[in-house]
């Protein structure tokens, strides 16, 4: 069963965080991961390169939150070097705000990046992070956020590799995306 399935039969954000089964899927999400960024290269290696970055492409795309957009930040394709700079950077942000003690995923697109902000967690830091990829409408958030709180948990902190709109104050994103762009 994926995260994504898991979730939609009612199993909550504690019980996948707490699932063999969830680190399992996360192994495979990072293998998976891997698999691309090999494709990736054999093809930028057989074509001469890249006429844009694989992780940000042009076209008619609807993204997870129903909205429609002309660009997709397809951040899957991140390398796992890539991920480990962002978490790193997003860490640094969480430090200057108390620290994390535990991060959950946004089932999907925020796996990698949680497996990778893991290794700046501390019993003494402060924060709860859900982290995701790209934030569009924050719903995915919000409802982990929702699921952590009625666990118990009072200190949520969102961190997103990409912020497609303004965030509220609880989420810290890496990178935004200029206005004009967001669908």
């Amino acid at each position: 069963m994926s995260l994504r399935e898991a979730m939609e039969h009612g199993l909550s954000v504690e019980d996948l965080a707490s699932s063999p089964a969830t680190a399992w899927r996360r192994r495979a999400l990072v293998a998976e991961a891997r698999v691309r960024d090999l494709e990736a290269k054999v093809w930028r290696e057989s074509e001469g390169g890249p006429k844009q970055p694989p992780w940000l492409r042009e076209g008619d795309f609807t993204l997870h939150s129903g909205d429609r957009t002309d660009h997709l930040l397809d951040l899957a394709a991140w390398t796992d070097a890539d991920l480990a700079t962002a978490a790193r950077l997003l860490a640094r942000l969480a430090a200057k705000r108390g620290g994390l003690k535990a991060v959950t995923p946004v089932p999907r697109g925020g796996c990698r990046l949680g497996e990778a902000l893991e290794a700046h967690c501390s019993p003494h830091g402060f924060w709860h992070a859900v982290a995701d990829d790209v934030y569009t409408t924050g719903a995915s958030l919000h409802d982990a956020k929702l699921r952590l709180r009625a666990a118990g948990e009072r200190d949520v902190l969102g961190l997103v590799l990409v912020a497609r709109r303004e965030p509220p104050a609880w989420v810290l994103p890496l990178l935004r995306l200029a206005p004009e762009l967001a669908p």
